[in-house]
């Protein structure tokens, strides 16, 4: 992983990098602020406090007592300074989508996005749960702050990512700004009852197929988030990170048709509803998976005793 301070290269394992980010996910979010500077001042970017911006950690609170027990965490921005041409080399190279968002190059471009559209682009520190902290609380809350790699929030106008967000997932949630600010709620008035902006034909596709507004949303935002991991080059673990997204594709569709009865449902709801089902079911799901992973390790172990067997076989013949 390659960035940039000033003139002077500075080459840092992305595996490195990644594994910090994620050591820092499991960690207390009172005194993460100076450990990101730290971390993250030599890339070109500050952590600016957001003192009137609540956390997710917070609006959950106002319904959930027990989340008291965690730290409330901050709403830091992401804020470039030092504003330059990104290198030329730097624009060439395709960057792996599963890179951590807060090294990758395109959150620059994505920052001023969101400023542009008078939002923010930062990092929620509540989405840190020390494991310590966690036993203060239900683990199933816990946990679910945990598996929340971003999110966007039109009334607080933010997007926030984790510590340790991927790529592909601040994709999503800028797919989801970009969604409200032109399609949802458009803040110019040129953008008003566009019917021709690519977003809002997409999204009236989805729901031609039968999908409801919110479904629709996100089964487009999953899609731009695939669109992110294909153009990402291959990678040792880009398939099974592909098959995850995919899978909370499908388990969206599944979750909105699946509540309605059946007898409401149109012979096209129907067909997708059993679509999405059977590719769950044989394809995506981790059940699935796992059982691929079963299937291609006993079949290996099955043809190594073969051979085994052979040349035992073949052997004992020989000596007889």
């Amino acid at each position: 992983l390659e960035v940039q301070v000033g003139m002077l290269p500075l080459w840092i394992s992305g595996w490195c990098v990644a594994s910090r980010l994620s050591s820092l996910r499991v960690r207390s979010s009172t005194a993460l602020r100076a450990q990101l500077e730290g971390i993250f001042v030599r890339v070109g970017y500050d952590l600016v406090l957001l003192r009137s911006t609540r956390t997710e950690r917070m609006e959950r609170a106002k319904t959930v007592d027990s989340l008291m027990g965690l730290p409330a965490g901050e709403m830091l921005e992401v804020v470039f300074p030092r504003f330059r041409c990104a290198p030329e080399r730097e624009v060439e190279r395709v960057w792996d989508a599963l890179t951590p968002a807060l090294v990758h190059p395109g959150l620059r471009g994505f920052a001023a996005r969101a400023r542009a559209l008078n939002h923010q682009l930062a990092v929620d520190t509540s989405l840190c749960v020390d494991l310590r902290d966690a036993k203060r609380v239900p683990s199933s809350l816990a946990l679910d702050l945990l598996a929340i790699g971003g999110y966007f929030n039109a009334s607080r106008r933010c997007v926030a990512i984790a510590v340790d967000s991927t790529y592909h997932e601040l994709v999503h949630e800028m797919t989801h700004l970009a969604f409200h600010t032109r399609v949802r709620a458009p803040t110019s008035p040129r953008l008003t009852g566009s019917m021709l902006d690519p977003l809002r034909t997409h999204w009236a596709a989805l729901r031609r197929s039968g999908l409801g507004e919110v479904a629709a949303e996100e089964v487009l935002c999953r899609q731009h988030e695939l669109y992110a991991l294909r153009a990402s080059g291959c990678s040792p673990w880009l398939g099974g990170r592909v098959l995850e997204v995919l899978d909370g594709l499908l388990a969206q569709i599944h979750h909105d048709l699946g509540m309605a009865p059946r007898e409401y449902l149109s012979a096209k709801q129907r067909r997708l509803l059993r679509s999405a089902i059977l590719a769950r079911l044989l394809v995506t799901s981790r059940a699935a998976r796992m059982l691929r992973i079963l299937t291609a390790f006993g079949v290996a172990s099955a043809a190594f005793a073969q051979g085994t067997r052979r040349i035992t076989s073949g052997t004992s013949k020989g000596e007889s």
